[in-house]
């Protein structure tokens, strides 16, 4: 818990820092090195807060923005946070990259607060979601959250492979 992790995938343009205070990464999936598709997807915690992070490479061609997803973010977040969204989705700008955020809460962990995240890199999806005991602050905890996110180191690559046409798209 006293040290950074650094999560890289370098064929993706997206290196990921977990800072210190929180644990080592869980890996829910991982892709074989070289897939075409690769899916990469962890969670960390610290006392309070989970997060989660998904990335889904390769799935976007290059004449899309995040901006062409808020339809289906809107469906996705009002689906996944099935309690209440407590703020409608919006596109919001971390270090000069248009993200999607809601918050909201779940039905089968009533007392968290999740702020979901969606950002779009080079052809693959970032989804976040950093959620925590209602007890604290909203703002806080959304600066908090939003800080982590500036922990992702992104490199333009060339966007190659991608297998899906916008209409196709389920994330």
């Amino acid at each position: 818990l006293l040290f950074d992790y650094n999560i890289e995938y370098e064929d993706l343009g997206i290196k990921i820092t977990i800072p210190a205070g929180w644990t080592k990464p869980e890996w829910e999936y991982k892709s074989e090195k070289g897939a075409k598709r690769p899916d990469y997807r962890f969670s960390s915690f610290t006392k309070n807060k989970r997060l989660w992070m998904y990335v889904y490479g390769r799935r976007v061609r290059a004449e899309y923005s995040i901006e062409d997803f808020m339809p289906g973010f809107i469906k996705y977040s009002s689906e996944y946070l099935d309690e209440m969204v407590m703020t409608e989705p919006m596109t919001i700008m971390i270090d000069g990259k248009t993200i999607l955020k809601a918050t909201g809460r779940r039905k089968e962990f009533p007392g968290m607060i999740y702020l979901y995240y969606q950002a779009l890199h080079c052809g693959s999806m970032i989804h976040y979601t950093y959620c925590f005991n209602d007890n604290l602050s909203l703002e806080d905890e959304s600066a908090k959250a939003e800080e982590i996110f500036r922990c992702i180191d992104f490199t333009d690559i060339e966007i190659v492979n991608v297998l899906r046409n916008h209409k196709d798209k389920a994330h």
